[in-house]
């Protein structure tokens, strides 16, 4: 393959990993709805443990075996996600 042809794929790849990122921040403002409806607290302990280990045999499971990675890129997103949830998915950090 050309090397454009690679950019543009990775290009392609980045487009879908950015449109669910914001499709699970999407969904986190839908469950810190039905938490605060339901008297529930935002944080669970032990999904996030389990979610965590998902990942990690998904990763594994393809060939990736850098746990550090995992659980760096995970807790990035699980924090964000939980700023979602707290503000009411209200974006403080957006820009008009």
């Amino acid at each position: 393959m050309e090397l454009e042809k690679l950019r543009d794929e990775i290009d392609e790849a980045d487009r879908i990993m950015i449109d669910e990122i914001m499709k699970r921040f999407n969904l986190a403002k839908e469950i810190a709805e039905f938490k605060r409806a339901h008297n529930l607290q935002i944080r669970n302990l032990e999904r996030e443990k389990k979610v965590l280990e998902n990942w990690k045999n998904k990763f594994h499971s393809l060939g990736f075996e850098d746990d550090a990675f995992i659980e760096k890129l995970f807790h990035l997103i699980v924090r964000e996600a939980i700023k979602v949830e707290m503000n009411d998915g209200k974006d403080k950090n957006k820009t008009n």
